[in-house]
């Protein structure tokens, strides 16, 4: 049926428009979109699920993100470890509509309180809207709410492995831990692949009639994170130095788009291959693609059109200083070096160096059309004592390479070495440069 027709039938049925979006705006918020798709065909509608939110859309219900509440209530409860502990505990002495009128502060007593309390969760101020199916969806996906099949099925695994605590650090050691190449890529091995070793490892398992989905449910069951697309690659948190970072921070801002997703930050960049080649060098300790490029067993990605390298990666959480503002960053400077490394990474991703004839010395320069962010460089580098210059290098509407336009005008921070102390700064910027070309042509012009 099309959505044309399934529209006017509901129309129909209901008597006026307003009445059908009621109806099915009721139905959506409770049960989503399979569930409006359902009661559709009980009125003798037959539509697939896309087609039934498209419909939703049509008579201008606000279409809600996937798993919109469940995120909601995860992030009031402090986190999947501590929702996932606090609604294991409600569940062992409520059912799900009782726990939903818990969450909307209908229904505490002092033992809710105490539990809420004890996973510093403040009881008094619950008022979610979530209905009973919420917390349903949600006891599943954790893995509490279970059948008297799949339950049996996973208390055989758990033994079989030694306990729920062998069991765990097998099944984790074996999903986190198993790195495996494909298409000259590294990757963990997938929820499916980890449930085929483990079969191997322990082939009592297949003879005891341990499904795949038996070993899925195990996994929530015992705690374990299942990983999201962005983490296929194995990487590490990061472990460095102040300097390291505020050089990482450089490096990103110039040309790099970083994005704060649910579990990892997301870095993509084009550049040159000198520049692409400075941030695998940089992020090769973190992220084994980068390390597998550095070493040569993976080549660079090109763009459409062939003229840039790209590279695209996704980090552990601890990377999001990567979002902080320049702001804060600058004020975090406290010291010669610091300063120096944070230069550093401005000169490898929107830097030049060269030779300036009328002092007859080296520069280094910074380009942005962030211009409130330059200016307060310039103050940075003030308050050091050292001294700059900021003017414009291209006005609004100029075209670079022939083919981009400026949407605003482009500034130019000069540091010039005519002076000891600046030219002290940038002797120190030349020991954190990566940027092949730029690090060359800067220790020529220092030696000159």
């Amino acid at each position: 049926m099309k959505i044309k027709e399934a529209k006017n039938k509901l129309v129909e049925t209901f008597g006026n428009a307003d009445a059908a979006r009621r109806w099915l705006e009721e139905i959506y918020v409770k049960q989503r979109s399979r569930g409006v798709m359902l009661r559709l065909r009980d009125l003798g509608i037959d539509l697939s699920e896309e087609s039934a939110r498209i419909l939703i859309k049509e008579f201008g219900v606000p279409l809600l993100p996937p798993n919109e509440k469940q995120s909601l209530v995860i992030q009031i409860l402090g986190g999947e470890k501590n929702c996932r502990e606090i609604l294991s505990r409600l569940s062992s002495m409520y059912g799900a509509s009782k726990i939903a009128n818990i969450l909307r502060g209908e229904f505490i007593n002092d033992e809710i309180r105490s539990i809420l309390r004890r996973y510093g969760v403040n009881p008094e101020k619950l008022n979610l809207e979530v209905s009973k199916h919420v917390i349903i969806s949600l006891l599943k996906r954790f893995g509490i709410l279970q059948s008297k099949r799949q339950k049996a099925g996973i208390e055989k695994l758990i033994r079989v492995l030694g306990g729920v605590r062998e069991a765990r650090n097998i099944l984790e050691n074996i999903y986190w831990g198993t790195v495996v190449e494909k298409n000259g890529k590294p990757y963990y091995l997938s929820l499916k692949h980890s449930y085929e070793l483990l079969l191997k490892k322990y082939p009592i398992l297949r003879a005891l009639g341990v499904s795949f989905r038996t070993f899925k449910e195990a996994m929530k069951f015992l705690g374990i994170r299942l990983r999201s697309y962005g983490e296929r690659i194995p990487k590490k948190p990061f472990q460095g130095s102040k300097l390291e970072k505020l050089y990482m921070w450089g490096l990103c801002y110039g040309d790099a788009l970083v994005l704060d997703r649910q579990s990892y930050i997301l870095l993509e960049v084009e550049g040159k291959f000198d520049t692409i080649m400075c941030f695998t060098k940089c992020f090769s300790k973190y992220h084994l693609l980068c390390e597998y490029i550095l070493c040569g067993k993976l080549k660079l990605k090109r763009t459409k059109g062939g003229r840039y390298n790209k590279l695209s990666i996704s980090l552990d959480k601890s990377f999001s200083f990567l979002l902080d503002d320049y702001v804060k960053v600058l004020n975090s400077i406290e010291n010669m070096d610091e300063l120096a490394s944070l230069l550093a990474g401005l000169v490898d991703s929107d830097g030049s160096v060269c030779w300036h004839d009328p002092c007859e010395c080296v520069a280094i320069a910074i380009t942005s059309t962030d211009y409130n962010f330059l200016e307060k460089l310039s103050s940075t580098l003030q308050k050091f004592g050292f001294s700059s210059g900021l003017y414009r290098s291209m006005r609004k509407g100029a075209k670079i390479f022939r083919k981009y336009v400026l949407k605003r005008d482009a500034w130019k921070l000069r540091i010039l070495g005519n002076s000891e102390k600046n030219l002290q700064l940038i002797k120190l910027v030349s020991n954190y440069v990566n940027h092949k070309e730029r690090k060359e042509k800067l220790m020529s012009l220092l030696n000159r």
